[in-house]
Parts: C-alpha cells; sequence; structure tokens
C-alpha cells in the first residue's frame, strides 16, 4: 500500500510525506502541534483483491493514538494524536481499485 501524508503546520508549511506499507506493521508518523493531517492510502495492483465482503477502512481512537485501518489491519498510526490538543484530521481517503463483483444480468 502507498501511503501519502500531508501535515499542513500552524505556520502554514506543508510537509508531506509518501510511505509504502510492507507486512502487518502500520506506518508511524508524528504531528506538530496545531497540524492538520491529511492522510491518502492507495492499493497497489499487486495487493490482495477488493471484494464484496472487504471492511471499509476505519479511523479509530486507541488510548491517545490515531489509527487508520483498512480490512481491519492497521495501515497509519499518529501516536498521543489526542494528547495534542490543537491537531486535526484535514482529511482522509482510501482509493480502492475497482471491485471484483460478479456481473449482473440485465
Amino acid at each position: 500500500m502507498k501511503i501519502q501524508i500531508i501535515q499542513t503546520l500552524s505556520n502554514g508549511q506543508i510537509k508531506q510525506q509518501t510511505l509504502s506499507k510492507e507486512g502487518a506493521d502500520a506506518v508511524q508518523t508524528q504531528i506538530q502541534g496545531g497540524g492538520k493531517l491529511a492522510v491518502q492510502v492507495e492499493r497497489l495492483p499487486s495487493a490482495e483483491p477488493i471484494t464484496s465482503k472487504s471492511k471499509p477502512g476505519a479511523v479509530k481512537k486507541i488510548g491517545n493514538d490515531l489509527v487508520l485501518e483498512l480490512n481491519g489491519e492497521p495501515m497509519v498510526e499518529v501516536p498521543d494524536f489526542f494528547s495534542n490538543a490543537a491537531a486535526s484530521i484535514h482529511d482522509v481517503s482510501w482509493n480502492y481499485a475497482q471491485l471484483d463483483l460478479p456481473e449482473t444480468a440485465t
């Protein structure tokens, strides 16, 4: 999975990271005080097919950490996100390949 993380700092500066998730561990990123976080998760063609039984992406609070999941698997973890009172989530998007569903007769 390719993961793009964009952080807009309180002074207007923009920091951008492009990460690749390999294996079961979530990628981690830190957010600075007053930062706005935007995350885009893109499914790579070599990933397992997405079907109608796949679970949607989810944004969760686990302790003080922000965790983004796809199909129940942690993708991105932002440690102590909820300890930072001025931090916010600006956007989270999930780019899926077309669902692998059988065609229906019309």
